[in-house]
């Protein structure tokens, strides 16, 4: 699509493309008597899963909060849903790589308390985000430079009535919904989402800040629905002690407390919030939530672990490559983790359904995956 120097709404200039994915293209764009400058989301009206009007609705419904861009306008012009709103800056996942992947311990408690804060505010005005990853919380330009964002509504889901408190039944069956490198066993397992499922995928987001890998990144399989199932395997055999070997030992508490969280249970922020500011006491470190993004002094070399993963993963992939049929290809995690994850949900025994309602760790119930 072809919008640059366009006129949308007769209120906005689009200068330039900025971005894009399988939802359609982002846009910077100037308002014509402010000068304000913008961001544009553009999808076609002729896509199979529209989702940015709705997403404009779930962000009106979050106006506000610290951390939610505000919504200019929102509409249908032409050939194309469109939602106008606040430009931000790179996203974390940018910010991570432009420190060659290692985060100071001051940056990355400042990150871990804001995204809890971002978290807690969404699901108090009834909101689940459901796609939590570095991608989908960026930082502010300007004053709000400091300031973390969180971006991308279009899965976010109502799980209680804003009126009565209600909260949404316990389902299972249900498809994948999220990204699958960071999204959580229960949603892995088909059982409806909740607040602690948004909580456990931060917690993969800040396991990955930490150590520059999950392990079950670099999945390879030739169908999607094989590679969700060969994650989700990987996450319930890999148990929290293991997932956090080497990190302070309140990420591990937090995750160990997160599992144990019932289905329709109010997780408790403010524990959150005190085991990662912990973190920084321990370290004497002072905290004033201004970034440093500087990258680390010294080459830009990847740890050795990394770097044994990616060869490994790049010769499995050639050999893969080459006894595959004309027209198969494979499915790597990496590649596809930017996408919804879509999946038909495994069985589920009754190991697992009583772990889900109740406090039990799924990740530690074998589970038939056929």
């Amino acid at each position: 699509m072809s919008l640059v120097n366009q006129t949308i709404a007769s209120r906005y200039t689009v200068l330039r493309r900025i971005g894009g994915g399988s939802f359609g293209e982002v846009f910077e764009a100037k308002e014509l008597n402010s000068e304000l400058t913008v961001a544009i989301k553009v999808e076609p009206i002729t896509s199979l899963q529209q989702c940015l009007l709705y997403e404009a609705k779930v962000m009106k419904g979050l106006q506000g909060l610290i951390g939610v861009s505000r919504v200019r306008w929102s509409g249908c012009e032409g050939n194309y849903n469109l939602l106008v709103m606040d430009l931000l800056g790179s996203s974390l996942q940018r910010k991570f790589e432009g420190c060659q992947h290692a985060l100071s311990t001051k940056n990355f408690v400042q990150i871990s308390v804001q995204l809890t804060e971002r978290l807690q505010a969404i699901h108090e005005r009834c909101y689940l985000h459901r796609d939590i990853k570095p991608e989908n919380f960026t930082m502010g330009l300007g004053r709000y430079r400091d300031l973390v964002y969180a971006i991308d509504f279009g899965l976010a889901k109502k799980y209680c009535d804003p009126k009565t408190g209600q909260h949404v039944p316990y389902r299972e069956n249900k498809s994948l919904t999220g990204t699958a490198r960071y999204a959580s066993v229960n949603a892995h397992l088909g059982l409806e989402q909740s607040r602690r499922d948004d909580l456990e995928g931060l917690l993969y987001v800040l396991v990955y800040f930490l150590k520059g890998e999950l392990p079950w990144m670099g999945v390879v399989a030739r169908t999607k629905p094989e590679k969700y199932n060969k994650i989700m395997e990987k996450k319930m055999s890999t148990g929290i002690d293991s997932l956090c070997k080497g990190l302070p030992q309140e990420i591990s508490t937090v995750f160990k407390y997160i599992k144990a969280l019932r289905f329709e249970e109010a997780p408790d922020y403010a524990f959150i919030r005190s085991a990662f500011l912990k973190i920084a006491e321990n370290q004497r470190i002072p905290l004033d939530y201004v970034f440093d993004w500087k990258p680390p002094s010294g080459p830009a070399v990847l740890p050795f672990k990394v770097q044994r993963r990616a060869k490994r993963l790049m010769g499995r992939r050639e050999s893969m490559l080459s006894s595959y049929v004309s027209g198969d290809s494979e499915v790597s995690e990496e590649r596809s983790s930017q996408h919804t994850a879509t999946a038909a949900p495994p069985h589920i025994t009754l190991e697992v359904r009583r772990a889900a309602r109740g406090t039990e760790q799924v990740e530690t119930v074998a589970c038939s995956v056929f």
